[in-house]
């Protein structure tokens, strides 16, 4: 889950949402928020400083 976590963060923060999905999912947000977010969620993983909240979203959203 750990390394889903952390991919998934890196590789759709970094995409513009028009390539995986056909409404953006991040609105209001700005691309750079939206990127920010995305770099401090992958940071949490990999210091192993992820929350209830954050395990429970991978195993709804990220989970294959």
């Amino acid at each position: 889950m750990r390394l889903r976590a952390i991919w998934c963060s890196l590789s759709y923060g970094v995409r513009p949402w028009w390539m995986y999905e056909d409404e953006c999912h991040y609105a209001p947000m700005t691309y750079r928020q939206h990127l920010r977010l995305n770099l401090s969620y992958a940071w949490s993983w990999i210091t192993f400083r992820e929350t209830k909240a954050d395990r429970a979203f991978e195993r709804e959203v990220n989970a294959a």
